[in-house]
């Protein structure tokens, strides 16, 4: 059996590396390479054999202590590649994760089985929801709840813009003046995301939505990003005048009604709360699950830090 080694994110092989990624069923972009360089964080990775089966690991330090966390931009992780859906597979993955790493926090993806994880773990289930777009609108709007239906109707009755080009500044200052009020972010939150959005667009696979109203003031908002055929709504954005006229739901509509066709899946990316997850429901999206492990080997006096 291949042995799983540590490599440093300096020394791998890149070209395999992203291979192994894009071949996955999942394949998904947060893996890439160079999506996790953009995040501008130190990481390294386990790689089995000649890039079979690889798992990156983020990683920071605090206190002199190393942990692995989830940096901003990343919903899923876990193993990629041959055998990824495996349970004894992904144990050998986490037992080869070195033992400086003290503190870890890893988020699989939906092909990783958490089954038979040893139980010195902590496991959590997340909710993802994801929709296939195969085939005309005309099927997937059959699909739609009444009360999505009803609700695109109602904001139809708006006199909306939507605009496709706006710079994701635009989007991050609605974002900033309203969910940021009620839910607080990190400081190095929004720099990161508009780095993040800037090269997502210069590559031609990210792209910003927003609505705006009879007014010309921005309403609501959403930065896409699309990757082997999966379209995810990375961020999003609404002010009280939008919720209040379902711009929201208009807007995945529109996004929807022109990327028929083009896309086979469109990744809502969450979520564990349950509005959102009937919002992304009434579209007819379904569950695709992954996890979240943690491990806490820190020292006692640091154990509580995180």
């Amino acid at each position: 059996m291949s042995e799983i080694r540590f490599v440093p994110a300096a020394e791998l092989d890149t070209d395999k590396w992203d291979a192994c990624i894009k071949a996955d069923p999942e394949g998904l972009i947060y893996n890439t390479s160079w999506y996790l360089d953009t995040l501008g964080v130190d990481w390294d990775a386990l790689v089995l054999g000649d890039y079979e089966t690889v798992m990156p690991l983020s990683r920071r330090e605090k206190f002199r202590q190393h942990y692995v966390f989830r940096p901003f931009g990343i919903q899923q992780q876990g193993i990629t590649g041959k055998d990824a859906d495996r349970p004894e597979v992904l144990n050998r993955f986490l037992e080869a994760i070195p033992a400086e790493l003290k503190y870890i926090e890893f988020y699989t993806n939906a092909r990783n089985d958490i089954s038979k994880v040893p139980s010195a773990w902590q496991t959590k289930e997340n909710v993802n929801l994801i929709l296939r777009v195969a085939g005309s609108y005309e099927n997937l709007y059959s699909n739609f709840s009444s009360n999505t239906k009803r609700n695109i109707k109602k904001a139809a009755k708006q006199n909306w813009n939507i605009f496709e080009h706006d710079p994701p500044e635009v989007l991050l200052r609605l974002f900033k003046d309203n969910q940021g009020k009620k839910y607080p972010v990190d400081d190095a939150f929004y720099p990161a995301m508009r780095h993040l959005m800037h090269v997502l667009i210069h590559k031609r696979i990210g792209q910003v939505w927003t609505l705006q109203d009879e007014r010309n003031s921005t309403v609501a908002g959403i930065f896409v990003m699309t990757y082997q055929g999966r379209a995810t709504l990375l961020f999003s954005a609404m002010d009280d005048f939008g919720r209040e006229n379902q711009a929201m739901f208009h807007l995945i509509n529109e996004y929807l009604l022109l990327a028929c066709g083009h896309i086979d899946v469109f990744d809502f990316e969450g979520s564990n709360e349950p509005g959102l997850q009937r919002f992304y429901g009434g579209f007819g999206a379904v569950e695709r699950n992954y996890a979240l492990l943690k491990k806490n080997n820190l020292p006692i006096p640091f154990r509580w830090f995180k």
